[in-house]
């Protein structure tokens, strides 16, 4: 920049090495770090290769589901708490879930797909992909997705059940539920003081299936229950059809 001739290259590495404590081929070599070719891996979590295979298509799964428009899952004859833990990682993932029991004994959940929504397809997606672990926990299930594949987004099925011998990978546990929702209850405690808020509001059942609301408020004064639900994002139509659902009870 001065026009020093000639260019005091390794005068000029020494003094940004100096606080570094790095000499100067040391901050030649820092200085391509980030490009593919310099990245080393050192170590790693070693894994079984049973194990690496059955996270390779339950990741395949999920790749395929960022295409869905719907999904179904049937459950066979499920315990209440494991129906408990699969509606809370649905709401805690954010998921609007229509229920419904097609015959005695089986739930029937379904799910728009992030291809048959307006906007935060990707989020969405992601959401998706994330609770279908828990689904594939169950003892019996059948998953069933409606995918536009490809580049031409040719409409087709996924479809596998619990005989498929894809083994569950166990997910995370829910850590709690969204922050937005924590910031409803924490502004609506302060401006309804009389009310107590349940976040483990047990799933509620309906003439038709059940519904697991995200908030259970309940009066001091006279006892009166309030059930609350935290729609994040869900296809109009879907929502209209949940809230129509609801009014009917």
């Amino acid at each position: 920049k001065e026009g020093t001739t000639p260019f005091p290259r390794e005068a000029i590495l020494a003094e940004c090495g100096g606080p570094l404590g790095l000499d100067p081929a040391g901050v030649e070599r820092a200085l391509f770090s980030d490009l593919p070719s310099e990245e080393i891996i050192r170590s790693f979590e070693p894994i079984q290769a049973e194990q690496l295979i059955f996270e390779y298509n339950l990741a395949l799964i999920q790749g395929a589901l960022l295409r869905s428009t719907r999904v179904v899952l049937t459950l066979g004859r499920p315990r209440p708490e494991a129906l408990r833990s699969i509606f809370r990682a649905a709401r805690f993932h954010r998921l609007l879930v229509s229920t419904r029991r097609p015959t005695p004994g089986r739930v029937e959940l379904a799910v728009d797909g992030p291809a048959n929504l307006l906007e935060e397809t990707v989020k969405h997606g992601m959401q998706l992909a994330c609770f279908i672990p828990w689904a594939m926990c169950q003892p019996k299930y059948h998953l069933a997705a409606e995918i536009l594949w490809g580049p031409r987004r040719t409409p087709c099925l996924l479809e596998f059940t619990h005989l498929a011998g894809i083994k569950c990978v166990v997910p995370a546990p829910v850590s709690g539920p969204p922050r937005e929702l924590l910031a409803f209850a924490s502004l609506f405690a302060r401006e309804a003081a009389g009310w107590t808020i349940d976040h483990e509001a047990d799933p509620v059942e309906l003439d038709d299936g059940y519904w697991v609301p995200d908030l259970k408020l309940i009066r001091s004064s006279d006892g009166k229950i309030v059930y609350f639900d935290f729609i994040m994002r869900g296809k109009p139509q879907s929502v209209a059809s949940h809230l129509r659902r609801l009014s009917r009870q």
